[in-house]
């Protein structure tokens, strides 16, 4: 046997004493490979190598001989695990060592992407109304320390780009959070996080970048590669976008993101004192934290606070942010930063998160509630959007639904964020008129071909059971629609929930009638209930026609039993009134 490892060359001796005198140090990471032939050359030693010496041998000597062996093995096989262990050890080394060396976007900018053959890209529809002016203007770009790249830095989009290539807008989405996340993780922000999909004031920015869990501070539109950012469309879905950070949510100096991936760019409302916020390098964000409430500690106003039908009409007032705030005017114009080139351009890194600390400075305006002539909502049509006033002599009509127009679109004008579910999000809303719904947009996983398609089954069959259980006690219809090109909802009658501070002994006997009468039309509802208790805002009142109405909204996941078993419609409305803490 020709020996080609340490265990062989020693195995390939002719006395036991070689055999004893392995040097397991040379053996080395070599072991691990070498312990089936280890243990093939023991068991060739036993039966051939040393086989006349060892029949020979008798008690004593043939005892030792054979401990000896089985000292060997143990030897060899505590030699293996450390073997195993050291090269552990090394594994680990060698992936912080390479991970040390990978570059992220504060070393090396974005990787450059190539389309992916034969993929097929998908582009929002939507479209907005193009804006009237821009003017370019310097947007300050902070240096940081090596110590904060080194320390916080991580490398995120190069683990995600390893083929170079990508496969439409939702991918780039991914690649640009994690563009983002890596900026937010230099600065060291706990509290800041960035989410996709998310639904503010009615609509659905690509990217937002959110504080503490519930202040959006800072919106990014994504576009595909090759997307001219200066196109006049796009500039006006960013803008929309950016008012609504400040005239729904208060952000006193709102600022938007546009990128292709390729480049960047940020975009902020014409407004000479944000500019001269942004010019200001004075202040860090440590000593400029921004508030978490975004709204008014004023009591809800009555067109929130009244059971819908009670009172018919609200007319708005002409302010609707507290402090000194100028009033946003209703053209359309914005200011830019220069685009800055994202690919293999380390400045992309200290530009994001220059972008994000500025973000995070900027004061919150408490934005009250009241309905307002000079605030500037959110109006969505079937093609696009657009941020505009309410219509002049504008009044809200709590005691009318609006109704599917029966020619042209439907322009819906988001008026009022109500909570959000596990299914989807919900916000009152009136048309042009005044007439009044409320519009529940779906949670759809983004990315799938089928996303469209499904939300549009999900809105269908949530108009369907409206119509089938609570028409004829409401004496309204639900209907669908698609908006912005892209949102497939359902617009149903607006009924106040009853939330948790409920009084259950003065909406109980039309609690009871409304669960009596979804169980007797066949359904029953699963989610009035959760480990903290009742989920009363799944309950619902209304006036109709002078009489107190109630009905159990989010029908998503109702169940279907049998209507004329007579057994399933009493236990399936026993369970319901229990979920509610109500006696059976």
């Amino acid at each position: 046997m020709k020996p080609d490892t340490p265990v062989q060359e020693n195995f390939a001796g002719s006395s036991v004493e070689n055999l004893l005198d392995i040097d397991f140090s040379a053996i080395g990471t070599s072991m691990e490979e070498d312990q089936t032939k280890l243990e093939d050359l023991a068991s060739q030693f036993l039966e051939d190598g040393y086989k006349a010496i060892y029949r020979n041998m008798e008690g004593e000597s043939r005892a030792k001989t054979q401990q000896g062996l089985l000292s060997i093995m143990q030897r060899a096989e505590v030699a293996l695990q450390r073997a195993e262990v050291a090269l552990q050890r090394a594994d680990i080394a060698e992936k912080s060592l390479k991970d040390e060396k990978t570059p992220n976007i504060f070393t090396d900018g974005l990787p450059p992407l190539v389309e992916r053959h034969g993929s097929k890209f998908l582009q929002s529809d939507s479209t907005h109304t193009a804006i009237d002016k821009t003017t370019e203007e310097n947007f300050p770009i902070r240096t940081y320390s090596q110590e904060m790249l080194t320390k916080n830095g991580k490398k995120i989009v190069r683990n995600l780009t390893l083929d170079g290539t990508y496969a439409g807008e939702d991918q780039l989405k991914i690649l640009c959070v994690a563009a983002l996340t890596e900026a937010v993780s230099v600065l060291n922000l706990i509290d800041v996080g960035v989410h996709t999909e998310y639904t503010i004031g009615g609509v659905r920015p690509d990217i937002i970048i959110i504080y503490k869990k519930q202040v959006p501070i800072l919106v990014v539109e994504v576009k595909l590669i090759g997307t001219d950012l200066n196109d006049k469309k796009v500039v006006g879905q960013i803008f929309d976008y950016v008012a609504l950070l400040r005239e729904g949510f208060g952000v006193r100096h709102a600022i938007g993101l546009q990128t292709n991936y390729n480049q960047w760019r940020a975009v902020w409302l014409n407004d000479e004192s944000t500019s001269k916020f942004i010019e200001d390098t004075s202040t860090s964000i440590a000593e400029k934290r921004n508030a978490v409430e975004t709204t008014s500690s004023d009591p809800d106003p009555e067109w929130l606070v009244n059971i819908p039908g009670e009172n018919a009409e609200y007319s708005p007032f002409k302010t609707h942010l507290t402090g000194a705030i100028p009033i946003l005017p209703e053209n359309r114009v914005c200011r830019l930063s220069p685009i800055v080139e994202a690919v293999e351009n380390p400045k992309i890194g200290t530009f994001l998160a220059s972008v994000i600390e500025k973000a995070l400075a900027s004061p919150i305006i408490p934005v009250s509630k009241k309905l307002s002539s000079t605030r500037l909502y959110p109006n969505l049509f079937p093609t696009g959007m657009c941020s505009r006033r309410l219509p002049p002599k504008f009044t809200l009509k709590m005691d009318v639904t609006a109704q599917k127009p029966t020619s042209g679109e439907a322009t819906l004008i988001m008026l009022h964020s109500l909570s959000k579910g596990r299914d989807g999000a919900c916000h009152i809303a009136a048309n042009t008129s005044g007439k009044s719904c409320v519009v529940k947009f779906f949670k759809v996983k983004r990315g799938e071909q089928s996303r469209s398609e499904i939300e549009r089954k999900l809105a269908m069959q949530e108009a369907s059971r409206w119509n089938e259980i609570w028409e004829d006690v409401t004496k309204t219809k639900a209907w669908t629609t698609q908006l912005k090109g892209r949102d497939h909802v359902v617009v149903m009658p607006y009924v106040r929930t009853l939330e948790d501070k409920v009084d259950v002994d003065e909406y109980e006997a039309e609690v009871r009638e409304a669960i009596s009468h979804m169980a007797r039309k066949g359904y029953k509802h699963p989610d009035l209930r959760s480990d903290s208790g009742p989920k009363w805002h799944h309950v619902g009142v209304r006036m109709v026609e002078g009489k107190l109405k109630a009905v159990l909204v989010d029908l998503t996941d109702l169940r279907k039993i049998d209507k004329n078993d007579g057994e399933k419609v009493r236990l399936a409305e026993n369970e319901m009134l229990e979920a509610l803490n109500l006696p059976a």
